[in-house]
């Protein structure tokens, strides 16, 4: 799909941005729609490396970066 992101399984042209909700298990993104990343909870919540990246409590955190 050049030119295009794939997001929740619809395809979402590039001049048509996305708009960035704040998902959960409840929330999940619909057309056009993609979930915010907040890059400081990566650094300093509970997947923090302080924090045993969530080991500790029985709920691993994983990441994983997609490039395109």
């Amino acid at each position: 799909y050049k030119g295009s992101v794939l997001t929740g399984g619809s395809s979402v042209s590039d001049s048509n941005p996305p708009e960035k909700i704040d998902c959960n298990y409840d929330r999940l993104p619909g057309d056009n729609q993609i979930c915010k990343i907040k890059v400081d909870d990566l650094i300093t919540g509970p997947c923090a490396k302080d924090n045993t990246y969530g080991y500790k409590d029985g709920s691993p955190c994983i990441l994983i970066k997609l490039n395109r």
